[in-house]
């Protein structure tokens, strides 16, 4: 079965979002690439996640961003043994926090900033807990972007505009 995402963008790109001051940039954490081991092609942690996997609406609005943190939870939480019920009102709920979307008014379904929604999950519950991490990576070097992946042993949709 063939499902469609739709993830709306934000000012043409995931590149073009306002740069602030307190952005992580990956490579001011890692090593040189030359000292890394070369990462795995696929980290895959969900393998551990027995229950069906939702939607969380992102088949019908631009709730990408909150689809993504709502698979990740459920994956952490998998990989400790718990099962992590999100329910798709929760994900409307911080989808329309972060950005103003009216489900009732299409031409509020512009899509989030990942920053935006990363500083919502700080402090806001989703899935009845608070964010655990919620980094956005600003490089746009894949091979950074893959090693981290492979450092932090969880397996995320990471997007980026890398030229590869």
């Amino acid at each position: 079965m063939l499902l469609r995402v739709r993830c709306a963008t934000v000012h043409g790109s995931a590149s073009d979002a306002p740069e602030n001051p307190k952005d992580l940039h990956l490579h001011r954490f890692l090593l040189s690439l030359t000292v890394l081991p070369k990462p795995p092609e696929v980290i895959d942690n969900t393998v551990y996640v027995k229950q069906p996997w939702s939607m969380y609406l992102n088949d019908r609005y631009g709730c990408c961003v909150f689809a993504s943190s709502s698979h990740r939870r459920v994956t952490q939480g998998a990989m400790t043994g718990q099962q992590i019920t999100i329910p798709d009102d929760e994900v409307l709920r911080a989808y329309s926090a972060v950005t103003g979307f009216d489900p009732n008014n299409s031409n509020t379904d512009n899509g989030a900033i990942m920053v935006d929604a990363a500083n919502w999950e700080r402090h806001n519950a989703l899935g009845g807990r608070l964010g655990m991490c919620g980094t956005l990576l600003t490089d746009r070097t894949a091979s950074r972007v893959r090693g981290a992946g492979m450092l932090s042993g969880v397996r995320s949709r990471v997007l980026t505009s890398a030229r590869l």
